[in-house]
């Protein structure tokens, strides 16, 4: 087999970012954090609501209540942290590795 010139490749500028998918990508992380947030904060606050000082007893008491949102914030924790490193992931390769005119 030949050995192959990489000297006649031509070079490729990286495109932008398109500023309307940044814009719309911002906008989709900014709903999905608030919607983390109400998922996490609203049962604790309908909770304490509705039943006043009996909610706030139920929260302390309530072995299975403290188990579910517990189990809550850790699943959420968990999942948080692997988008995180997964995202790091695909942008070191995407930043390191060409893509053949993909990315």
């Amino acid at each position: 087999m030949a050995p192959f010139d990489v000297s006649k490749l031509e070079s490729v500028e990286p495109r932008r970012p398109n500023p309307a998918v940044r814009a719309i990508a911002t906008i989709v992380v900014a709903v999905a954090s608030s919607l983390f947030l109400l998922f996490m904060l609203g049962p604790i606050v309908g909770l304490v609501s509705a039943g006043g000082a009996r909610g706030v007893a139920s929260l302390a008491s309530d072995r299975e209540l403290r188990a579910s949102l517990l189990l809550t914030a850790v699943t959420a924790t968990i999942a948080t942290l692997l988008g995180i490193v997964g995202a790091t992931l695909v942008q070191h390769r995407a930043e390191n590795h060409e893509f053949f005119g993909i990315i």
